[in-house]
């Protein structure tokens, strides 16, 4: 990765940075070792597959009855 690739030149930005950086990473494991251990396609695949087939899913945010809603086609 390299100090150059970072998004700011203060010091306090990259470690926030980094530690949101840090927390997505420990989501991801977490989630592959709890909800996606018994998928063999999921199981051990690699960020841009687990990226294109799982977290960009099509949805729309619905306010309905004063609350918001997050509708998830089924297909």
């Amino acid at each position: 990765m390299g100090l150059d690739n970072l998004p700011s030149a203060s010091w306090e930005v990259n470690r926030g940075w980094m530690l949101a950086a840090n927390i997505a990473a420990d989501l991801d494991a977490w989630l592959r070792l709890l909800a996606l251990h018994e998928i063999d396609d999921l199981a051990d695949a690699e960020p841009a597959t687990m990226r294109f087939r799982l977290y960009h899913l099509p949805a729309r945010l619905v306010d309905h009855a004063r609350r918001r809603r997050l509708r998830i086609e089924r297909t």
